[in-house]
């Protein structure tokens, strides 16, 4: 029996030595990058003294005596807690993640390149206003300052990767904002889908899996040759396929990117102050995309949150305005088709004359390699030839014209807005506002509020943009910009009420063509009626909206479904759940499971014997790094209900049992059998383990999380979640697949009343640390995940109160 002994004291020693290993790399690796937020620190390049004063989720406000200091310090916070962020949505810019991360990035890079958000940030920069330009530079300078105070110790994702980064500039600003405005952009993707279909299917049968949509005949698709069909074909699928190594290292991966906001006059709440609500929906991931914070200083007082790596406040208050952000989900990028010269690959067709494209030669540095890899990127006059990302396929020759790649003054809008005191004023400055297109909502202190459409349109001259157009016809290019004023805007509604939930902006049809790709309205619909039962409303009942998980959408599909009259015993279980259920989608509820795997079911049955391979791209599923977000998530959930609810006898209904059938009911019971027997198999047999929850869970992942000795360290979850994406709380996962991680979530919910600044609430979904050994790294995750807030302070006197740390930049 010694040699049991001795084993264990092997095992002991091994187990010794292993755990005082981790503790050093804990300790060297974690620990030791996390910033001192209290204290004084002796600054160089300040005017003056600056006070931050922290609360106890570690959120920042400033006070400084000059403008230029105010953005130093703003710059230096944002360095503290999320330098890493910063530096991979910079690498990403550039196109330069391969250098420190290697070949597993490089077609992140490739794209990156292709795409050209660096050399769009350079020529952005160069229109820049000067107040603008030295905006930036003061904020470069308190990222700067940061990196020189700290160096050796600024994140653990630096002492891991064994590199430090370079010094912070402007341009890296405009630069990432590039990532962002794309991040929010449609629809070129779905260009792209509509051609298979319209090369599969031909235009009738292509047009009816998109229900009212005034696409008309493509004349675009006439004018090819059979060849030039194929070839495009051939490159759409390419192209998707090629994106799928890449998705991982972009910020923005699959999900509908969105947001809710609403507006509530005074006239209708209990304190007689109008009530502002907000709530980004972005990816989920840690940290959170957003950052929290508050600005003081001459001539600005204004708080709320803002993407690290940029200066100012993009959701939020100052001391007279309230603004909050939807995404417009207007299209502002086409594909076009070029005709290139075969002899000559840099010359394209422009009318009956062959034009020269631009070529940029760009070097992309792997580490471990000894020479940069080179690619070329050629660029006709509407924009990159994204074909060229499949080199190996006898492709057509696509170019993407984005509105985002011209050069604007979006960052000049966000610095106005924040010293607008009115609805007015700011409308003014958002006449500046370039990419991405927004919906922005605005409300002051004397009563006004309007919901603005804002950005750069492209004003067509024919088409619609829908399908890819044809590159060497000037008739289809864009004629400009449609000016900010002839944009949509609704001004002090009779019913005190404004509402977006990224639905379509206006139903006038004398107005220029913005998109067919809105959210069907379901949530705003929601957001509306509850609204309009309130009287006397306070910020108890807003809390309570944004975490609404009803789902009218639900609500509308499952009253067919409860007629049918099943035999089989889990089958009548599902119906009478389904009947009994109240349409919200709570964690312990298993009328939501049931009704999720019944509409995959569903929705598969309607479209896969038309679409086959092309049903997953219909529904929205996202496999590329460059597709961030798909409009078919929306158009075929809104097709699947419209079919459903209208026709009761439909060729449609065929299923694979009974090819000729018409009935919705028959169709209807074949798609529950299916949903059953995948719950029995993929949740389980008991019918007491069908809960919502079970399956509908949301994980926060650092890009450093897939590491298995890291995984437990940097991510969070998974966690049972609320929601779906079709209630107010929005949830969405990956289209097709119940039992998907969420990928979208609110990152940010806010409730602000106007005047009453003292009283506004806030939470971020994980915490203003990006640092895991950060007792704010996720100290927000409770509060956001069980629907509750944290003060925001806004007077003086308030924060003072709320103070838990302070920390004093003194000049040298």
């Amino acid at each position: 029996m010694a040699w049991i002994g001795k084993s264990l004291l092997v095992l002991f020693s091994i187990g010794l030595v292993a755990g005082g290993f981790l503790a050093y790399v804990y300790r060297w690796l974690l620990t030791k990058p996390v910033p001192d937020i209290a204290g004084k620190a002796s600054s160089p390049g300040l005017d003056a003294e600056v006070i931050i004063r922290r609360d106890h989720h570690g959120i920042p406000h400033i006070k400084a005596s000059t403008t230029a200091d105010l953005f130093r310090a703003q710059g230096f916070v944002h360095a503290q807690d999320r330098l890493w962020q910063m530096e991979q949505l910079r690498r990403t810019a550039r196109g330069s993640l391969s250098a420190v991360f290697g070949e597993a990035a490089f077609d992140a890079d490739r794209y990156s390149r292709t795409i050209g958000f660096w050399r769009a940030a350079q020529n952005e920069l160069k229109v820049l206003d000067p107040e603008i330009r030295k905006v930036l530079g003061w904020y470069a300078e308190g990222v700067n300052l940061y990196m020189v105070e700290r160096a050796g110790q600024l994140a653990a994702e630096f002492r891991l990767l064994r590199y430090e980064p370079e010094t912070w500039t402007p341009l890296d600003t405009v630069a990432l904002a590039k990532v962002i405005y794309w991040s929010m952009s449609v629809n070129w993707d779905s260009e792209l889908l509509r051609f298979l279909m319209l090369e599969r299917f031909g235009p009738e049968r292509a047009f009816d899996v998109e229900h009212a949509n005034p696409m008309g005949t493509p004349p675009v698709h006439q004018s090819l040759t059979a060849d030039e069909k194929s070839q495009v074909a051939r490159t759409a699928d390419a192209l998707r396929e090629a994106y799928r190594s890449a998705q991982a290292w972009l910020p923005h991966g699959e999900g509908r990117l969105g947001s809710n906001a609403w507006v509530l006059h005074g006239r209708h709440t209990e304190s007689g102050h109008a009530i502002m609500c907000n709530d980004p929906h972005l990816q989920v991931a840690i940290p959170c995309p957003l950052y929290e914070q508050h600005l003081s200083g001459p001539g600005i007082n204004a708080a709320g949150a803002m993407f690290p790596g940029a200066p100012g406040i993009a959701f939020g208050h100052n001391d007279g305005l309230a603004w909050s952000i939807t995404n417009a989900v207007t299209d502002v990028q086409d594909m076009y088709i070029e005709r290139v010269d075969p002899k000559r690959p840099d010359y394209c067709l422009v009318g009956n004359e062959w034009h020269r494209m631009e070529t940029f030669r760009e070097e992309i540095h792997v580490k471990g390699e000894d020479r940069p890899r080179v690619i070329e990127v050629r660029q006709s006059r509407h924009g990159p030839l994204v074909s060229d990302l499949v080199p190996e396929l006898d492709r057509a020759d696509l170019a993407l014209q984005w509105a985002g790649a011209a050069p604007g003054h979006t960052l000049t809008a966000i610095w106005r807005l924040m010293t607008a005191q009115n609805c007015h004023d700011g409308a003014e400055a958002l006449q500046l506002w370039h990419s991405p297109t927004l919906n922005l909502t605005l409300a002051d202190t004397q009563g006004e509020m309007v919901c603005l459409l804002v950005g750069s349109h492209p004003r067509r001259r024919q088409g619609m943009g829908l399908i890819p157009s044809p590159g060497w016809d000037p008739a289809y290019d864009w004629d400009g910009f449609i000016p900010a004023k002839e944009l949509p805007a609704d001004w002090n509604p009779p019913s005190g009420i404004l509402v977006n939930a990224n639905n379509r902006t206006t139903d006038r049809t004398d107005l220029p063509w913005f998109g067919c790709e809105f959210d069907p309205g379901f949530r705003a619909q929601r957001i509306h009626d509850m609204l309009a039962d309130l009287s006397d409303a306070t910020l108890a009942d807003m809390r309570r909206m944004q975490v609404d998980t009803h789902s009218l959408y639900a609500e509308q599909l499952i009253a067919e479904v409860v007629r049918l009259q099943p035999h089989e015993g889990f089958e009548t279980h599902a119906v009478n759940t389904l009947a009994a259920w109240n349409s919200r989608m709570d964690p312990d509820s298993p009328g939501a499971v049931i009704f999720h795997y019944l509409l995959d079911e569903i929705t598969k049955g309607l479209f896969s014997p038309q679409l086959g391979d092309l049903l997953g791209r219909y529904r929205g599923q996202v496999t590329g790094a460059l597709f961030d977000f798909s409009g078919f998530k929306w158009v075929a959930g809104s097709r699947t209900l419209d079919l459903v609810t209208s026709e009761a006898t439909s060729p449609r209904y065929a299923t694979p049992d009974n090819p000729n059938n018409t009935s919705r009911q028959q169709f209807l019971a074949a798609a529950l059998t299916r949903a059953v027997r995948r719950l029995r198999s993929e949740v389980g047999e008991s019918t007491r383990r069908w809960a919502w929850g079970r399956v509908h869970q949301i994980r926060f992942s650092h890009i450093l999380g897939s590491v298995r000795i890291l995984g437990p360290v940097v991510n969070r979850g998974p966690y049972p979640i609320p929601g779906d994406g079709t209630s107010i709380l929005q949830t969405a996962t990956r289209a097709g697949d119940p039992t998907a991680l969420v990928q979208v979530s609110p990152s940010y919910r806010t409730i602000m009343e106007i005047g009453n600044w003292d009283a506004c609430l806030s939470v971020i979904n994980t915490g203003q640390s990006g640092h895991p050994a950060s007792r704010h790294y996720d100290d927000q995750m409770n509060l956001w995940r069980a629907g509750e807030y944290h003060p925001m302070p806004f007077s003086d006197e308030a924060v003072e109160e709320a103070t838990a740390f302070i920390m004093r930049l003194r000049p040298e």
